[in-house]
């Protein structure tokens, strides 16, 4: 089973499933365990680590990356697990060039998007986008801040933490 994603026209490029395996369970032949820098020689580009009280290479529990026997290395996923599941960061390289006219498309479509409450926000002086906790339809999805660095989307994902503290989680990865 893959990440879960939004179902409408501008999806999130990113997905969470609340679970220990992001990119699918063991087994299932959709992602491998791996080490950061493991990660970062699968995928070719740099794979940053908060360093919060949420979010740090001390309560990182597992990292996984796209199957690199299927899945070319432009498309491969990196997923960091934080906490246990508290807090999953999911990173892929950004498709679209500009992150901010996609953040408002994606505000813009909240009909196809779960009925999320959206905003656009910041990280380190960079558009991000934002999403209340408990806001879809069903007010069961997580707190998710998305952003874009240095050509990588990065979104990151909890029901156990508020968008503050994933402001500040998104703003300690350098």
């Amino acid at each position: 089973m893959g990440p879960a994603r939004h179902t409408g026209g501008v999806r999130h490029s990113t997905g969470w499933n609340g679970s220990l395996y992001p990119l699918g369970p063991p087994g299932s032949g959709a992602a491998e365990k791996t080490t950061v820098a493991g990660a970062q020689a699968k995928v070719g580009y740099p794979v940053p680590v908060p360093s919060t009280a949420a979010a740090s290479r001390a309560n990182l529990t597992q990292v996984w990356v796209s199957n690199t026997r299927y899945i070319p290395r432009k498309d491969r996923q990196v997923a960091l697990v934080f906490d246990n599941g508290k807090v999953d960061i999911l990173m892929h390289r950004a498709t679209y060039q500009r992150a901010l006219h996609y953040f408002h498309a994606f505000i813009a479509e909240k009909d196809k998007n779960g009925g999320v409450t959206a905003e656009i926000g910041q990280v380190n002086g960079r558009p991000a986008l934002v999403i209340w906790p408990g806001t879809d339809y069903s007010h069961s999805n997580p707190a998710v801040v998305n952003f874009w660095r240095n050509g990588v989307d990065v979104g990151i994902y909890s029901n156990t933490y508020g968008t503050h503290i994933l402001l500040a989680i998104a703003e300690s990865m350098h």
